[in-house]
């Protein structure tokens, strides 16, 4: 179904925390410019959105947990998240993060995005069969989200498309109606009007010197649009 980008990372980051049963589930999606993975949506007992779009994992020397999960394209698993040597520490602290598992969600053999799984402050022992399920439901997800992805894409596209076509049917019309205006002899009164019935505004001509010559409509001021022109920065 048609479904708002965010709506749908959000529902994929509450699916993946309900079926592994976890309180907390982060989704991050890589940074086409940087290799990086930014924070997009959280799910957990409280909102973590603001906190979770601000993060950006993959970017530190330090994040070898991060880089396993990209290099193996697997799970992977912090039983002790306080000790271990993978982690970034401070992170850990600050989320007050036990145990974790970080799932890559793989399209076309690239990882697309990563799920960060864990449970506030709890320890938590993820299993063979945790693994298996949040990378099973990773992958969907990652087809999911690509899916959804281009056919915004493709609706951007279209919407491009019927704009340029507006504007070169209207360039049309202008280019028209001014030939027919050269080819009949029309006066500058004559272009200012077309001017005008193109583009609903007021049309005013001026010579190179600035000095008014003719307005298109009767209730216009050419002196007073005259003034106005030469006063405007």
């Amino acid at each position: 179904e048609a479904i708002d980008r965010e709506e749908l990372l959000h529902l994929a980051a509450r699916k993946m925390s309900g079926l592994i049963g976890v309180s907390r589930c982060s989704l991050y999606l890589r940074d086409e410019e940087t290799g990086f993975y930014r924070g997009q949506v959280g799910h957990a007992d409280h909102d973590i959105d603001h906190a979770v779009k601000r993060l950006v994992i993959g970017g530190l020397e330090a994040d070898t947990f991060t880089r396993e999960i990209v290099r193996t394209r697997e799970p992977v698993v912090m039983q002790d998240a306080l000790h271990d040597p993978r982690a970034v520490r401070s992170t850990i602290r600050t989320w007050r993060v036990r145990s974790m598992m970080g799932v890559p969600m793989v399209l076309r053999d690239e990882v697309i995005g990563i799920f960060l799984l864990d449970s506030e402050e709890k320890t938590r022992r993820f299993t063979e069969v945790d693994q298996d399920l949040a990378s099973a439901f990773a992958e969907l997800a990652a087809a999911a989200i690509s899916q959804a992805e281009l056919i915004g894409e493709l609706r951007q596209s279209r919407d491009t498309v019927a704009r340029q076509n507006k504007a070169f049917r209207r360039a049309t019309a202008v280019d028209d109606r001014f030939t027919e205006l050269v080819i009949s002899g029309g006066s500058l009164r004559e272009i200012a009007a077309a001017v005008t019935e193109l583009t609903k505004k007021h049309c005013v001509i001026y010579d190179s010197r600035m000095r008014y010559l003719t307005s298109a409509s009767e209730d216009v001021d050419g002196s007073q649009l005259d003034q106005a022109m030469l006063e405007a920065p």
